[in-house]
């Protein structure tokens, strides 16, 4: 196993401590020494805190994009329904990253990278664009605007449920709906709520 680049070590770093102190709350410094780099390499990189954070964002979106992506080229076929819960399955995995992604996106919301210039830009959340081309294939004559409120729709709860199931304060298997059982029962409801929906509005 290689050891990761000067950049690479920065930008982990950030991510962890950007996503549990916020921006404000960070320094440059305090970024290098997680890092196990000096202060300079973090200056030579990026520069300032600013540019930091945002190519941490941008990463991150681009990152997310990148494997909601590998989810859906994991599937034989086009399912709309299996796709949600793969997504959902990999959040649930990597519980850390998603909530520490997601806190830099809310907390930091007015710092954020004008560059990314993701596909999914016109959709909303990261790998929205492949959840997009699924539905579309499953329902061809569907509306533009009915396709990405279902995007907005199925990966809101997705997410949502994610960021609930992976916290520590909720005992999951204390509260019915909340076991892996039900969730994923909630998210394929939510699934065939909206598709179906979609369906009525071809007719």
């Amino acid at each position: 196993m290689t050891d990761l680049g000067t950049k690479e070590k920065i930008l982990r770093a950030a991510h962890t401590l950007f996503g549990q102190k916020g921006f404000d709350s960070v320094s440059i410094r305090e970024i290098s020494k997680e890092a196990g780099v000096n202060v300079a390499a973090v200056n030579y990189h990026f520069e300032n805190k600013e540019n930091l954070f945002k190519e941490t964002i941008r990463v991150c979106l681009v990152d997310m994009s990148g494997t909601v992506a590998s989810l859906h080229q994991s599937g034989e076929t086009c399912d709309t329904n299996a796709l949600a819960l793969r997504i959902y399955d990999y959040f649930l995995e990597n519980a850390e990253a998603l909530k520490l992604a997601f806190k830099m996106f809310v907390i930091d919301a007015h710092i954020f990278p004008e560059d990314v210039h993701q596909e999914d830009d016109f959709i909303g959340p990261p790998g929205g664009k492949v959840m997009y081309d699924c539905i579309l294939k499953e329902l061809p004559k569907a509306k533009q605007e009915d396709l990405v409120w279902a995007v907005r729709t199925i990966m809101g709860q997705i997410i949502h449920t994610s960021l609930i199931s992976c916290s520590q304060c909720v005992n999951r298997r204390a509260i019915p709906s909340m076991t892996p059982e039900a969730v994923k029962a909630q998210i394929s409801r939510v699934v065939r709520v909206v598709l179906n929906d979609l369906r009525e509005s071809e007719d």
